[in-house]
């Protein structure tokens, strides 16, 4: 929907549908901070911001919402809301220029680990490892094509089916 760079990617108009529809239809939805502030309409300055955020975007499907905080500065925190309570998952960031595809990355890891049977909290523990640690490991401009380059996914990644593995 917003791009790192703050390009939007969903024409205005259709931002309604999204709100009104594809929401609705999600067990989990996985906006970065640009996305979660287009969506209520407000800006999202600081970790009470993304809490409320959450809030404001459960209704109450989706199930789930986790606000990725990767674009917010210092420590790299995310979000998530099961209607009932927040839950913080907070890493220090890791210094580095390659993020390109991370929170694609981090969302299709989640859907791949509630496709196994996964509680959501569960499914965001572990798949939040997957793109942090093919940085670490990588110098390739995708973490994307870190992971699906290697012949077995990294330690926490790995209750993960891989068609590579």
């Amino acid at each position: 929907m917003v791009a790192k760079s703050g390009n939007r990617l969903l024409a205005e108009d259709a931002e309604n549908g999204l709100r009104e529809i594809l929401l609705l239809l999600a067990l989990v939805v996985t906006p970065n901070v640009p996305e979660a502030s287009v969506l209520p309409g407000r800006p999202i300055e600081r970790e009470d911001d993304m809490a409320a955020a959450a809030r404001e975007l459960y209704k109450p499907d989706p199930r789930y919402v986790l606000l990725k905080g990767g674009h917010m500065p210092g420590d790299a925190v995310d979000i998530l809301f099961d209607g009932k309570q927040i839950y913080e998952f907070r890493a220090r960031r890791i210094p580095t220029r390659h993020t390109h595809g991370t929170g694609c990355t981090y969302s299709a890891a989640i859907t791949a680990l509630l496709a196994q049977g996964l509680a959501a909290g569960e499914a965001v523990r572990q798949a939040r490892a997957c793109p942090r640690l093919s940085r670490r490991r990588h110098t390739c401009q995708s973490p994307v094509r870190s992971i699906t380059s290697q012949r077995r996914l990294p330690e926490p990644c790995r209750t993960m089916r891989s068609p590579l593995s």
